[in-house]
């Protein structure tokens, strides 16, 4: 489109000139509906994106045209004008921001939109005489996703349900749906004037479901998570109770033909709370546990998680990953009675394992003990036949050396006396003798004499 860069505010002599032009020209003319239209493009202008402002029906001989952040041509919220005759080009006014661009065609371009640029914008354009046009411009931002409270609803036939929808900025519109499909006001169905709260009075078996809130605005639509909405049919002889009940029997869940029998009286309970595994357990870092909840109740409780004041999370079943000593300790699970409003819980103690387990323990202690009998034996075993061999032993591979001597008897015959010597030799190459009683013979020990 030609889009010229746009300076920097007026110079004194363009600000002069442009100030002569500007008193020179004659008042707007009351009531004179302009003879061009504002065009904007694209029609919805996204946060941080483009819009371009073009004028379509221009006449000819346009001598300048001036842009307004304002829904009249003031000029103390003048953003620039752009002089075709004498060919200034776009001059910088007050609500210049840098990031408007004009151009010969008198068209503005917005660059790096701001939600505060959402506003009522004008542009005058003198032909000779100064005619007068205006645009409203809303700047989007893409919806975060939105949420229903409560979010989940168990209620009686014939109760109040009542569903509210909690919008992000930027919200234009409100739906609300029920399993996938959208709903409207009417009879026992109230929307408010928002239609962000849903009321239906009173509620029947119909109304169970899966709601849905969605939001909308000119680029983009978003949903919230499903609500489950469970409705428990009355008996007509024998409703549910509001308060606890003194004798047995549920109330019948709206998902139960009607053709089967209704208990004479209903009941509600809650039991005792179960957590598996029992504890306390040991855990290693960086292990994984999974805990479970049950309880026995009429209807099915709700379950929620906590460990000391801290909410962890809803439902039976509680993933854990330890991987941080601080998250040893209690872990309880509450379960409630949707209808009683009584609650009961059960805790299982978290502990962080830091060494081996007893199995372990008794396990080394056995294999140690085992070993030390092993050598035993063979310690006994070798020392069993160096007893009874009648080899010398020698510790340095010579051989061993043996005398006898014959001696008189005590009765003066003559009877020999065998000694036999077992020696053994320590050698000690490259070092000093080892230390002990003298050495005789050359090193040799006597260590057993034997008569025979």
């Amino acid at each position: 489109m030609g889009h010229r860069t746009p300076g920097p505010q007026r110079s004194p002599w363009s600000a002069v000139l442009a100030a002569a032009l500007l008193l020179s020209c004659p008042p707007p003319a009351r009531g004179q509906a302009p003879r061009f239209t504002i065009r904007q493009d694209p029609e919805a202008a996204r946060l941080g994106g483009d819009v371009t402002f073009a004028l379509e029906l221009l006449p000819s001989g346009v001598v300048y045209c001036a842009w307004h952040r304002a829904p009249t041509a003031s000029l103390d919220f003048e953003i620039f004008t752009y002089f075709k005759q004498p060919e200034l080009g776009q001059q910088n006014g007050p609500a210049y921001t840098e990031r408007e661009t004009g151009a010969a065609d008198c068209s503005m371009r917005i660059s790096r939109l701001r939600l505060n640029d959402t506003s009522a914008y004008t542009v005058a354009v003198r032909h000779p005489t100064i005619t007068t046009a205006s645009i409203n411009l809303t700047v989007y931002e893409l919806l975060t996703q939105p949420a229903v409270t409560p979010d989940n609803v168990t209620v009686t036939e014939n109760d109040t349900v009542s569903l509210t929808c909690r919008s992000p900025p930027g919200t234009e519109t409100v739906a609300w749906l029920r399993d996938g499909a959208v709903v409207s006001a009417g009879g026992r169905l109230s929307l408010s004037l928002d239609n962000r709260t849903l009321t239906v009075r009173p509620v029947q078996r119909g109304d169970a479901g899966a709601y849905t809130c969605q939001v909308s605005n000119a680029i983009s639509t978003n949903r919230s998570d499903d609500v489950n909405v469970t409705i428990l049919c009355e008996s007509p002889r024998h409703p549910c109770p509001r308060r606890p009940p003194r004798c047995p029997h549920p109330c019948i869940p709206c998902a139960v033909p009607v053709s089967v029998p209704i208990p004479t009286c209903p009941v509600l309970s809650l039991s005792r709370v179960t957590v598996t595994p029992p504890g306390p357990l040991r855990l290693r870092l960086g292990s994984h546990l999974d805990l479970r909840c049950a309880a026995a109740a009429a209807p099915p409780p709700l379950f929620a998680w906590a460990r000391g004041n801290a909410s962890l999370a809803t439902g039976s079943h509680l993933r854990l990953d330890f991987g941080d000593p601080s998250q040893a300790g209690k872990y309880r699970c509450r379960a409630t009675n949707p209808i009683l409003g009584r609650a009961a819980e059960a805790a299982v103690l978290l502990l962080q394992d830091e060494g081996l387990s007893s199995g372990a323990i008794a396990g080394i202690i056995l294999g140690t003990l085992l070993g030390l009998g092993l050598l035993g034996a063979a310690g006994y075993l070798l020392w069993r036949r160096v007893g009874r061999s009648s080899t010398p032993i020698s510790l340095n591979g010579a051989k061993p050396s043996a005398s006898s001597r014959e001696a008189p008897a005590a009765d003066g015959t003559d009877s020999t006396e065998e000694v036999k010597y077992s020696t053994l030799t320590f050698s000690a190459p490259g070092g000093p003798a080892p230390h002990g009683p003298p050495r005789l013979d050359g090193g040799t020990v006597y260590s057993e004499v034997r008569r025979k």
